[in-house]
């Protein structure tokens, strides 16, 4: 015999239904006359935060807005227990915590419509996702300061307490933290402070829960003022050992952001934007309107022709495109980190130099080499064994060809219509393709097939270039395959370089790879060298070589400074 906890479990986990609609609970009184059966479906609107950073004890109040009317919810959670659990204000029956969920349910219940509170007490849990940061967890700098950091990210705010955590939803915040003496407190919204007591209040549309549901907490920090940009105050909170606030691009910095802001409207988070150095996984990280950044990146090698800046203006474009338009679901990953490549690239290579852009590209294309994943893979791999696969071919595919093919006007036509605007929006990859064909003018779904979805290793493109000389000139022919004789076609060029001259000549495969092209041009000099795309517009290889090195790494981590040094 099953005990009737157990039965709950089954019915809201397994039939998604909990009791008889039309008959009151065993025990119900006639006052339970209004008594209301089944399984709640609900919106979660609002996310009420308090932590304990001694003890770990945590409470989170999620509001949540009624839209099938019922007595039972269940909702994520994933700390191992809860203490005290309140429906509507009132003790809750029948909690169950199991299988990532806790189910809890009301004596009476509650109709479409209704605003209720679900309150649950719960330790807060002390552990990560494998080497990542996405959890809880206290780690320290390169001075020996302890910096704690909890982090949600994509499908990942239920490891802190009850959450809807579909990558979808937007919600607003308030976070209580109390704290040592000593200890500063950062967190998305506008902040007040007590010597021992931090209240972030976030109220701001568009506020996801991969990047909003996040607090750090460390040694103060020095205030480096920035500026103001357009009516937003901007600071940076720095150790002064990092060398980040010397290094830290303000012109380039601002530049950026007033360039988002006219491009896809203004900065949605208020008149504060924060930048927080400490010791992380990530290279930075989104967090709206208070962006935390590796405080290795003034130090540390990078790929790009300025780390710190490339890094910082990435994650001030997710705040447009991650932040106030977000991810429909897990497995639309891909867009949002090639559009902040992208975004990143553009103003690289209208406003810092073309040089800056071509060392992003080509960055782009030496790490490409190394994906293991396709941008949306068939499967549903673990995000965290696939995502940083995306970095390289996700800005290359996406926009990066696109422009090459099609220019670069339509393709930043069709991000205005992706994520400019005042309302936020949970975005997938089949509607980037969807404005990028309106935009362009032309079927992407060959190009989106081959490119971007797929089982396995992605076989790129492989293209061998001969040259015979013609009367009319030099014949160029480039022969092109894949392995798995998928049709990935492109455009490029290929550089023939002489003793003290080169030239450029273009080449368009089509959307459906042409297996070969072949043109003339007339040459006033000895071609001594063949280069293929020169200024890594596609992700095609020399046929004998494009490999990965021997002895090099099974996996690059573009998004990486270096490891974080965990201290418990």
């Amino acid at each position: 015999m099953t005990p009737r906890p157990l039965r709950i479990v089954s019915l809201l986990l397994l039939a998604g239904a909990c009791g008889d609609e039309d008959a009151p609970p065993p025990d119900a009184t006639p006052a339970d006359a209004r008594f209301i059966g089944g399984a709640l479906g609900f919106t979660a609107r609002h996310y009420d935060v308090a932590v304990d950073l001694a003890t770990l004890h945590a409470r989170v109040d999620v509001t949540l807005a009624i839209t099938s009317a019922g007595n039972c919810l269940s909702i994520p959670f994933r700390p191992a227990a809860a203490d005290e659990v309140l429906l509507g204000e009132l003790p809750a029956r029948d909690v169950v915590v199991a299988d990532g969920r806790l189910v809890a349910c009301s004596g009476t219940g509650f109709p479409v419509g209704a605003e209720v509170v679900l309150a649950v007490s719960h330790e807060l849990p002390r552990a990560v996702w494998a080497d990542s940061q996405v959890g809880f967890s206290t780690w320290t700098d390169g001075a020996g300061r302890a910096f704690d950091y909890l982090v949600s990210w994509v499908g990942g705010c239920d490891r802190h307490g009850p959450c809807d955590s579909e990558p979808s939803r937007f919600a607003t915040y308030r976070f209580t933290v109390d704290h040592a003496e000593g200890r500063q407190v950062f967190c998305p919204g506008t902040i007040t402070r007590t010597p021992t007591r931090t209240v972030c209040d976030f109220a701001h549309a568009g506020g996801p829960t991969y990047s909003t549901f996040a607090l750090m907490a460390g040694d103060v920090w020095d205030e480096v003022p920035l500026g103001d940009w357009g009516g937003v105050s901007a600071t940076l909170y720095d150790h002064a050992e990092t060398g980040i606030a010397a290094a830290f691009d303000r012109g380039a910095l601002s530049g950026m952001f007033s360039w988002l802001s006219s491009e896809f409207g203004p900065y949605a988070y208020g008149d504060e934007l924060r930048f927080v150095t400490a010791p992380t996984y990530w290279a930075g990280f989104e967090h709206p309107g208070n962006i935390v950044l590796s405080d290795e990146l003034a130090t540390g090698a990078s790929a790009y022709a300025d780390g710190l800046t490339h890094v910082t203006m990435h994650e001030l474009a997710h705040q447009w495109a991650g932040n106030h338009t977000t991810l429909a679901g897990t497995y639309d990953f891909v867009w949002k980190e090639a559009m902040a490549e992208y975004l990143t690239y553009v103003y690289e290579d209208e406003h810092l130099g073309t040089a800056v852009a071509a060392q992003t590209a080509a960055a782009w294309k030496a790490w490409a080499l190394y994906s293991r994943f396709h941008l949306v893979p068939t499967g549903e791999p673990a995000l965290l064994d696939y995502y940083g696969d995306v970095y390289g071919p996700g800005p290359m595919v996406l926009f990066r060809q696109l422009e090459a093919r099609h220019g670069r006007a339509p393709v930043m036509t069709a991000l205005r219509s992706l994520i400019g605007g005042a309302a936020p929006r949970a975005l997938s990859v089949v509607e980037v393709e969807q404005a990028l064909e309106d935009a362009i003018g032309v079927d992407l779904d060959g190009y989106f097939a081959g490119w971007v979805h797929g089982t396995g290793r992605p076989r790129w493109p492989r293209a061998r270039v001969t040259l015979a000389t013609v009367a009319s000139g030099t014949e160029i022919s480039v022969a092109t395959s894949t392995l798995d004789d998928v049709a990935r076609g492109c455009a490029f060029s290929v550089r023939l370089v002489g003793a003290t001259e080169f030239t450029d000549v273009p080449f368009d495969l089509g959307l459906d790879m042409q297996p070969l092209v072949t043109t003339v041009v007339p040459l006033t000099f000895e071609v001594l060298e063949v280069e293929l795309d020169p200024r890594a517009e596609c992700l095609i290889y020399p046929a004998t070589g494009g490999k990965p090195e021997r002895g090099s790494p099974e996996r690059v981590e573009p998004w990486r400074v270096a490891t974080a040094r965990r201290s418990r």
